[in-house]
């Protein structure tokens, strides 16, 4: 017998939302371990706030909110406040019921902004980093990092040129821009026109439009107002593979950032072996100095390899 295609509106919910979430899902685990964390910091969140006033978004909340916002890249606040509204797991995993209403954007940024400034962030992190069952897989021998997986948290709008003129940084990467690069020449006057040309957003606009058109970007020139240790990633113009060519690592108290000395080293050896890689020759430098030498190879960001 076939079924009535048919939605009729329930009243009530007798399913837990606990139980909507898959036993073996991976965020439980995650969620039981920043929970843990959470509770052995309640006196430090105590002492942040007074005894009066209007009541805040608890703070956990807030931390995990932010927290599930990396971990599935949600972009914007706005966005992550409309998954909230609709996602049953993002709602689980911060904390919040079915019925229970969604901050606005702008009151969870500026109530999480409160609270990341201080040093709660360190030890939230400090926190989870000690739990019992995430200690044992931290070493100091050897790290790892995987750039597929990870991208900067920076959007293009935020690369503006640099307010000093600075040497550059032996990083002739970026994103292919026109075909002719527009040197630093004195713009010349534009001829008048009966309608005024429409004024370029200033620096300090949040989330502005901004017009590239007829500029070169580089991470020579240009740096992230958000992000300053973001870099622009190389898209090849043959298969369009995005490859994060200038890297930055840590290392307990030290960073290296990895400069290629070539942008365009990408092989593409597709009717042979199948694959198509970027590598070459590449720069260590720590604290803008240069301190090593090394060699790059990059795989897997066209088309899975098939071993």
């Amino acid at each position: 017998m076939r079924g009535a295609d048919e939605t009729s509106g329930s009243l009530f919910s007798y399913v837990d939302l606990e139980a909507r979430i898959p036993a073996r899902h991976p965020l439980r685990k995650i969620r039981q371990v920043v929970n843990d964390a959470l509770a052995s910091l309640d006196a430090e969140f105590e002492g942040l706030y007074t005894d009066f006033g209007r009541p805040s978004i608890p703070p956990e909340r807030l931390i995990r909110a932010s927290l599930i916002q990396i971990l599935f890249s949600v972009r914007s606040e706005r966005q992550l406040m409309e998954q909230m509204e609709c996602n049953l797991l993002f709602r689980w995993f911060v904390g919040l019921g079915v019925d229970d209403p969604v901050r606005v954007p702008t009151v969870f940024s500026k109530n999480r902004d409160r609270l990341l400034t201080t040093e709660m962030s360190r030890k939230v992190m400090a926190a989870i980093l000690a739990h019992r069952e995430v200690a044992p897989l931290l070493s100091n021998d050897h790290f790892s990092v995987d750039g597929t997986l990870v991208k900067a948290w920076a959007s293009i709008r935020s690369f503006q040129p640099k307010a000093t003129d600075t040497p550059p940084d032996d990083d002739p990467g970026g994103p292919p821009g026109p075909a002719s690069p527009v040197e630093d020449q004195p713009e010349p006057e534009p001829a008048p026109s009966e309608t005024a040309p429409m004024p370029r957003p200033d620096r300090q606009s949040h989330n502005a439009e901004v017009d590239f058109r007829g500029e070169k970007r580089s991470n020579a020139k240009h740096v992230s107002t958000t992000d300053p240790d973001a870099r622009l990633y190389r898209k090849s113009p043959r298969t369009g593979a995005t490859y994060p060519i200038g890297a930055t690592i840590s290392t307990g108290a030290q960073r290296w950032r990895i400069v290629p000395l070539q942008p365009d080293q990408e092989l593409d050896s597709r009717r042979s072996t199948g694959a198509v890689y970027w590598e070459g020759a590449v720069t260590v430098e720590r604290d803008g100095r240069r301190v090593g030498r090394g060699y790059l190879e990059m795989t897997g960001y066209v088309q899975p390899m098939k071993l």
